[in-house]
């Protein structure tokens, strides 16, 4: 699967896109690679309302204490089907017993691997706090002993989110990095012996990418395009796997902005990638098909008592008066049995009186209301949108959970698609799913992987006692740095309440796929949450919100860059002390490639090549401190000084920002009253 024109060992010349005529927007095809979710991944179709409930209920369940025994225990799960089934009307007889299946299966699986899969629609989180060695915590909160110091931005909440290991800091920086075009490589043991054979890192033309969105193959094309870099990249470092079998690695490039020397560092690292190979395993994307089928596929939904009784209307007909007293009586008659028939869960009705007043119509009703035909009109009219309900659709219907676990049958709805242009002309179904497999260790052992590694905190005090999570969802890096999973390892959390990392996806509808006369069945069977899908001001983006996971001490957290994440807020627990919350995240470069790394980048950080000068030259022992300061200082413009590298970062951070921007402007916005239209027209 790797690319044979993509090389940086070094060997020869730099092969990787943005050098070597190489155009920096170089990509593979869909199918030969990892998906990203810039612009290019959907889950298709939509999740459901009901398997959206499914998800965020298992994953509850799998923080339990004991959960994996206690699935298998009848007693157990009686006492928590009611709660189950009463903490929603989202939650079926029958999602329940699709859940308890399923969880059964993570259970098997969490005891071969320690290894915890959920949200798993198309893409899944993998959650783990066990496959990690206890000792490892506490060697990263050694090897990253030095204190973190009060930020002095003058903006506390900027001040709460540090890190010591940033890759926007430092990073390639094309038309200023020095880069090793023509060959040969960064040693670990000398980071700079090789900067004389480098060359300046050519600037690329930026409008030549323009011109790719027609070779895309996704509704954002124009946007994706928006969203590569002509001027920075962070550098991935190399890692390459010990052994003829396993993950064991070790890393062969130095970390940006992680100095080798600190070897215990590195060390921990090394374990965090071999860790997280597993879970990458499970949840990376191939081309644009998802992982696992959908559990509930339906196009449509059963309604009942759609229409009000044709009596309804004749009293619409009167202009406030019974024409007979015998008629009045004869009316009167149906409406009070009428209005004392029961009622259904107010989220299953498609019209409700819009002050969600649910009293007792029959018992409001004075003889004034009963005497006069406009006010009896308009309360059979509330009582009609109580009764006009839907059914929330369920799985195991068109396919069973067996059928599922091996994707058979998965392409049949519940209820088939729905053609309003041409309703005698049936649109084909779906194919079914069909599972396969990753892994990495095998497919790149001789080529290997490359990584970025990030460390950060949050830091909160006294007098800034809150974490306000981040402002919006976001995917990580750019085009050119080809990201295509994310681990975090939660090493360092002291005194905060709990804190979560939500997920989402785009999700888009085929709208003449769907019948979407009755947009609001459409909003709540299609989890559209405070939404007006037809109000042509406030249409939703095609976004779905698969729900969240926490964030603990010790829990190693992996996804897919097809999801869009943002972390939620916290806060101190104990107000009187400081807390934290810091972790190490490592960043998944698409192997099917290879971009410009550490290895082919010597260190550009000033302080750490002039530290290395002086001390090779023993000057501070044949010169006096304030003399070696100034040596220091005729190094200015080479590598690169802190101040510069400051400079960069926050550019490459609005950029990054830009891309976010754009990443959203690809994302379709439901054009449901548009098709409506177009339906009408065609009609007449």
């Amino acid at each position: 699967m790797t690319s044979e024109k993509l090389d940086n060992s070094g060997n020869g010349s730099l092969k990787v896109p943005g050098f070597n005529n190489i155009p920096i927007y170089h990509e593979l095809e869909l199918q030969k690679r990892f998906t990203n979710g810039i612009c290019e991944w959907e889950q298709k179709s939509r999740l459901t309302a009901r398997e959206i409930a499914m998800l965020r209920l298992m994953e509850n369940i799998t923080e339990s204490e004991h959960w994996q025994t206690s699935l298998f225990d009848d007693t157990i799960l009686d006492n928590w089907r009611p709660e189950a089934l009463s903490s929603g009307f989202l939650m079926s007889p029958m999602a329940w017993e699709w859940c308890v299946s399923e969880l059964r299966d993570k259970a098997k699986l969490f005891h071969q691997t320690g290894r915890i899969i959920v949200l798993n629609a198309g893409s899944a989180v993998c959650k783990s706090d066990s496959v990690l060695e206890p000792g490892l915590q506490k060697e990263l909160q050694q090897s990253m002993s030095a204190s973190y110091l009060l930020s002095t931005d003058s903006d506390p909440v900027k001040a709460q989110v540090r890190h010591r290991i940033d890759p926007s800091l430092y990073a390639l920086v094309y038309g200023r990095s020095h880069v090793l075009t023509d060959g040969g490589r960064v040693e670990m043991e000398n980071l700079w012996e090789s900067w004389p054979k480098c060359r300046v890192a050519p600037a690329p033309i930026y409008p030549s990418v323009r011109n790719r969105n027609r070779e895309i193959p996704h509704g954002g094309a124009y946007w994706r395009v928006q969203c590569w870099s002509n001027r920075f990249q962070w550098l991935p470092c190399e890692v390459e796997f010990c052994k003829s079998t396993g993950t064991d690695v070790r890393i062969t490039s130095y970390i940006n902005n992680l100095h080798p020397q600190n070897v215990s560092a590195y060390a921990a690292v090394e374990k965090l990638i071999s860790a997280a190979i597993g879970a990458w395993n499970d949840i990376l994307v191939v081309g644009g098909q998802g992982r696992w089928p959908m559990r509930l596929r339906t196009f449509d939904f059963e309604e009942e008592n759609d229409e009000q009784p044709d009596w309804h209307k004749e009293i619409h007909a009167y202009t406030g008066r019974f024409p007979t007293k015998e008629k009045q009586q004869e009316l009167c008659a149906k409406a009070k049995e009428y209005l004392a028939l029961p009622e259904y869960d107010p989220e299953c009705c498609v019209w409700l009186d819009e002050t969600g007043n649910q009293s007792d119509l029959l018992a409001e009703m004075t003889p004034e209301k009963w005497e006069d035909t406009l006010a009896l009109a308009d309360v059979l009219l509330n009582k009609y949108g109580r009764l006009n309900y839907f059914h929330y659709p369920d799985p195991g219907i068109s396919f069973s959970y067996e059928d599922w676990k091996t994707g058979n049958n998965t392409g049949k709805a519940v209820m088939d698609k729905v053609n309003l242009f041409d309703p005698e002309y049936p649109l084909p179904p779906d194919p079914d799913h069909q599972y396969y497999a990753v892994a990495l260790e095998d497919q790149f052992r001789k080529a290997g992987l490359q990584v970025i590694v990030r460390e950060s905190s949050i830091e909160l005090t006294p007098e800034h006692p809150d974490y306000a999570g981040d402002d919006d969802y976001r995917i990580e890096g750019t085009l050119n740095e080809h990201i295509v999973a994310a681990t975090s390892f939660y090493y360092d959390v002291e005194n905060v309440t709990e804190a979560r990392i939500s997920f989402q996806q785009e999700a888009p509808m085929e709208e003449l796929e769907y019948n979407f006369d009755k947009y609001v069945i459409i909003e709540k069977v299609w989890d559209f949450p405070g939404m007006r899908l037809f109000d042509k001001d406030k249409s939703p983006a095609a976004l779905q919100v698969m729900g969240s996971v926490t964030t603990a001490q010790g829990r190693l957290l992996s996804w897919p860059n097809t999801l869009q994440y943002r972390r939620e807020p916290f806060s101190i627990r104990d107000r009187s002390r400081h807390g934290h919350q810091r972790a190490i995240t490592i960043l998944l470069v698409d192997p099917n490639y290879r971009i410009c790394s550490t290895r082919n980048v010597p260190s550009q950080q000033l302080e750490w090549w002039a530290e290395a000068a002086v001390q090779s030259a023993c000057l501070y022992q044949k010169l006096p401190a304030e003399l070696v300061r100034m040596v220091k200082d005729e190094l200015e413009g080479w590598p690169m000084s802190q101040d510069e590298a400051e400079t960069y970062k926050r550019e490459s951070n609005a950029e990054r920002s830009s891309v976010m921007e754009n990443v959203y402007n690809g994302i379709e916005s439901y054009k449901f009253i548009e098709r409506s239209h177009e339906l009408a027209d065609y009609n007449e």
